[in-house]
């Protein structure tokens, strides 16, 4: 688990929406923005994984998704 370390798998309360950030391209990234509920961008289609941001209800980043283990718990890391 040193990998993880500093990271969560309890979403905070804050955390209500994640932004995606999965390449497009080799120069493009999406920048769709879906509900915590929601574990597929409905903007470009791939499922929400590493470096995809933690948003709050305004958009605010928090944080960022560190790794997904083999089981499909997700390992999130908070800047504060």
């Amino acid at each position: 688990m040193s990998e993880n370390q500093g990271s969560t798998t309890t979403i905070r309360t804050n955390h209500t929406f994640w932004g995606c950030n999965q390449p497009l391209s080799n120069v493009e990234t999406c920048s769709g923005r879906m509900d915590m509920g929601t574990k597929q961008c409905a903007h470009c289609g791939i499922k929400r994984g590493p470096g995809d941001a933690a948003l709050t209800d305004y958009g605010r980043k928090i944080g960022h998704l560190l790794v997904i283990d083999v089981n499909g718990a997700e390992y999130w890391q908070y800047f504060e």
